[in-house]
């Protein structure tokens, strides 16, 4: 032992573990020596060990437990070798232990046996992680008590009891063990330094690939003991009786000694997927072997205290058949990180593992579809389809870079291979002898615990404006429920069971539902959830054996469906007499595409006409910078725009500076050929075959036209409206008559030619009209867009 003087504490933080350690439940409060100040001597028993002797990490081939650290036996007596205080009226000893570049050291107590007033408080020496008070709640028959990691190399033993005590109780340390490569970071007590460690290819049980695994990954736990990590699982037994039977591997544990070290951790995940570290405060320390044997690499073992309700603990099923399962599953925890979930799409088959196993006693997984294992998943579970378990991990090959050959001991020969009932399983979990061989798992606290989450659509597949009713189908009482709708109108509700919730555009669409009840709140992400089809078609003037092409050259310059010498601002492609129709959006197929000034625009818009463009539907400004040349691009109107005969889609460009813009064409089909395309010219519509006989031809313009009984309601569709604006041209005022009722909130926008907003504003109306001062605009073109929550309309005009 070595003494260091005047050890001064400074109080930095503290955190206090209250009735978080089921077995190794603290009672929680502070240490005396917290409140005091106490500054006297105080020993430290000092242990050594080199770390050239750590042993060489999990390979291939190899067991896959992960050694983490070192065990220093001895027999220290906290009351003998203490330094003791009275301290008001308390007896209190003081132990310091250190293990020279330890990265965390735990402890098991040999002999455990607390008086009635006994408190026991371990922690750092600057008090940034407590844990305690253990009392005599703690004393097992046994005697022993294992601790949880606590970050460093030096920790403080603080143990008081009342002056009037009759006997002082017994506290001897049995075991130190020295951590070599760290699992407890240094921020929080309740995270832990094991986070991101495993492999890239794993994959975290929150991720979608665990979607179906919710109540089987409340059985699997980390468990620490014997200086290495481990996985296990809770298991059901015939009666249902949630008695706290836990399988691990024989390698893993073994004896009793080992039991009584041990802890297993609970619920350690990642809340979300590829999200944060997650917490170890919960965890059982001990318990009593029930069964294991070197011949079969299994160990069941029955906790010293059922879980807490908090824990939500699930008691898995099993099968105890030979016959194959039709894929695995297997929850662990590799390296121990937080909890993966990894799956083989394949039956495994029957094998050998070398180390002494009986013969035929393994399942093979020839390769994992979905992640691996690694050091700290021995002893997890292998379910089958029916989400049973039949075996557990005890070695392999297989990691990241090599996703071959793991192997799992049966289930089916741990099972009743052996007559002893230490040596099976069957003796514990079916103790009425009813034959039972495969069992379901089992929900101590369903409908009392944290909510399972579900749902369920009156119709997965719909159309395009149809309004699916979702049914909240989760379990555990439900207070309240938040709903996310991507693609829907509304996208949110906290219905229970939202109704008419609309979907205007196609594709697939993610259904997202958080549940909360009185123990918590859990969400799940249903991808892919909604798949909406538009009964839509994308129309085109295209004929037989025709395909578009790179835009026909003007004369002089430019091509004659953009920029070009014939001075044409805008061009319009007519689709004929397409009645009771909405229009979602355009492809258009640009062939030349160049923005002099880098933040350049032009106008796509929407006309009805006989003849020619005449009234505008819709004027959309888009850049340039939005566009890929040579591609489809699809671009997507803000607002539906309904038709009802001939229409017009086209676009209007800016010739007063040196862009470049052209839209693909059919290569001009000559004198007899069909025409489609109009240009405008100096205010005046032609046909494109005006300025040259032979241009007649056809734009790539394609606009998404659906039927109006895919489900829109014609009430909420946008459309457009007969307005008067005068006069036209203008000088000081522009008057707006509109055939709306007085009052109506209407919205007022004037652009320029390029489409840059000039003014905006929204007034009732009075009579049903309204006037706007024009006087501080430039001479030039302009277009009012008038809109309503019902009506659109938008007009041309000159201001003077």
């Amino acid at each position: 032992m070595i003494k260091l003087s005047n050890l001064y504490i400074i109080t930095l933080c503290f955190v206090l573990l209250g009735g978080n350690l089921n077995a190794q439940v603290s009672k929680g409060g502070m240490p005396v020596s917290l409140s005091e100040n106490m500054r006297s001597e105080m020993e430290f028993v000092q242990f050594q060990f080199n770390e050239a002797d750590i042993p060489p990490t999990t390979s291939q081939g190899l067991l896959k437990s992960l050694k983490f650290a070192h065990k220093h036996e001895c027999s220290v007596d906290v009351l003998a070798n203490g330094n003791m205080q009275i301290v008001n009226d308390k007896k209190v000893w003081r132990l310091g232990i250190t293990s020279e570049n330890a990265r965390s050291l735990y402890l098991v107590f040999n002999n455990y046996q607390l008086p009635p007033s006994g408190e026991l408080f371990i922690y750092t020496p600057n008090y940034s992680k407590i844990i305690g008070a253990f009392t005599k709640f703690n004393n097992k028959a046994s005697g022993k008590l294992a601790t949880i990691p606590l970050q460093g190399d030096s920790i403080i033993l603080e143990y008081a009891i009342s002056i009037n005590e009759v006997a002082p109780g017994e506290l001897v340390l049995g075991q130190v063990w020295h951590d070599y490569i760290g699992i407890v970071p240094g921020t929080s007590l309740l995270k832990d330094n094991r986070y991101g460690l495993s492999g890239d290819c794993n994959i975290d049980i929150n991720c979608y690939e665990g979607t179906n695994w919710d109540k089987e990954r409340q059985a699997v736990c980390r468990l620490i003991g014997g200086g290495q990590i481990c996985t296990g699982s809770l298991l059901n037994n015939t009666r249902n009786d949630a008695r706290p039977f836990f399988l691990t591997a024989n390698h893993c544990i073994n004896s009793q000694a080992l039991v009584d070290d041990m802890v297993v951790v609970f619920n350690y995940e990642s809340p979300h997927c590829n999200g944060p570290d997650g917490s170890v405060e919960q965890s059982i320390s001990g318990g009593t072997l029930r069964a294991t044997t070197h011949h079969l690499d299994f160990c069941l073992i029955e906790l010293s205290v059922p879980p807490l309700p908090s824990y939500k603990p699930y008691f898995a099923g099993w099968n105890v058949e030979e016959a194959q399962a039709e894929r695995s599953t297997v929850i662990h925890h590799p390296l121990g990180d937080v909890k993966k979930i990894s799956e083989d799409f394949e039956p495994p088959t029957t094998a050998n593992y070398d180390g002494g196993y009986d013969f035929d006693s393994h399942w093979l997984v020839k390769e994992w579809n979905l992640g691996t294992t690694e050091g700290g998943s021995s002893g997890s579970p292998m379910f089958n389809e029916a989400h049973q378990i039949v075996g557990t991990l005890t070695g392999g090959q297989a990691n990241c870079d090599y996703l071959y050959n793991d192997y799992f001991s049966k289930m089916s020969m741990a099972w009743d291979e052996y007559s002893d009932s230490t040596d099976q399983l069957m003796f514990w979990l079916d103790p009425d002898s009813t034959g039972v061989t495969a069992m379901n798992g089992y929900d101590p606290y369903f409908g009392n615990h944290w909510p399972n989450v579900n749902i369920a659509v009156d119709n997965q597949v719909i159309n395009v404006g149809e309004e699916p009713s979702f049914t909240d189908l989760s379990t555990g009482n439900a207070t309240s429920w938040n709903w996310w709708f991507s693609g829907g109108t509304p996208n949110h509700s906290t219905e229970q069971h939202p109704k008419n919730i609309e979907y205007t555009y196609r594709g697939s669409f993610d259904v997202v539902l958080e549940v909360t009840n009185k123990y918590g709140t859990r969400s799940k992400v249903f991808s892919n959830y909604i798949t909406v089809k538009d009964n839509c078609i994308d129309y085109n003037n295209l004929q037989s054996s025709e395909a578009y092409a790179e835009a026909t050259s003007s004369d002089e310059w430019g091509a004659i469906t953009g920029h070009n010498d014939q001075g044409f601002t805008e061009f319009a492609e007519k689709f004929i007499h397409k009645t009771g129709r909405v229009i979602y959006g355009v492809y258009i197929f640009p062939t030349q595409l160049y923005s002099a000034s880098g933040f350049s625009t032009f106008n796509l818009m929407v006309w009805e006409g006989a003849g020619q463009p005449t009234t505008m539907r819709h004027l959309q400004t888009v850049n340039y910078s939005d566009l890929i040349v040579n591609e489809w691009n699809f671009i997507e109107f803000p607002q539906l725009v309904y038709t009802s005969g001939d229409f017009y889609v086209g676009y209007q460009i800016d010739n007063s500076h040196a862009d470049t813009l052209a839209i693909a064409n059919v290569p001009p089909r000559g004198l007899s050929g069909y025409n489609s395309c109009m240009v405008r010219k100096e205010g005046v519509w032609y046909q494109m075959n005006f300025f040259n006989q032979e241009h007649n031809t056809s734009l790539a313009i394609e606009p998404r036209v659906c039927k109006h009984t895919v489900g829109v309601d014609e009430e909420n569709i946008v459309r457009s409206i007969d307005i008067r604006v005068f006069p036209n041209p203008a000088d000081n005022y522009l008057s707006i008559d509109l055939d709306v009722p007085n009052t109506t909130q209407t919205q007022f926008t004037i652009v320029n030619s390029l489409g840059q907003v000039y003014i905006q504003t929204t007034v009732g109306l009075i009579n049903r009209q309204t006037e706007i001062a024009i006087d501080h605009l430039p001479a030039g073109i302009y277009f009012i867009q008038v809109a309503t929550n019902k009506f659109s309309e938008t007009k041309r005009f000159i201001k003077l």
